[in-house]
């Protein structure tokens, strides 16, 4: 998956599981009037020459809201992978529900 170009139609297991085929300055928007799933609709859009008051067409049209940048989102899959070598997709999807929550990074627990 190489999403050098804006993704509008892309879901949040995708975005998580392939991180780092995101360019770094992109953003990630999701809905905020639903539990962030795996199968959540989301974009990952470049955002970076609308300034900061500005909010991508696309978004305006599909009631998703800025997540995080994809700088945060790489390195909270870098994360999991250091701590677990091969995270699952629901791993994945904690450790981003902890972080975005909290701050911080989550403690996968070894089995």
């Amino acid at each position: 998956m190489n999403k050098q170009k804006d993704s509008n139609r892309v879901i949040l297991g995708d975005v998580l599981g392939h991180a780092n085929d995101f360019p770094w300055s992109f953003s990630l928007y999701l809905p905020f009037d639903v539990a962030w799933k795996n199968d959540t609709p989301c974009a990952v859009l470049d955002t970076a020459d609308l300034g900061e008051e500005a909010v991508p067409e696309h978004v305006m049209t599909t009631g998703l809201e800025y997540a995080m940048g994809m700088q945060s989102v790489q390195g909270i899959v870098a994360n999991a992978r250091a701590q677990k070598e091969e995270p699952s997709e629901d791993d994945l999807l904690s450790a981003f529900l902890h972080y975005y929550d909290n701050d911080a990074f989550i403690e996968i627990p070894r089995h």
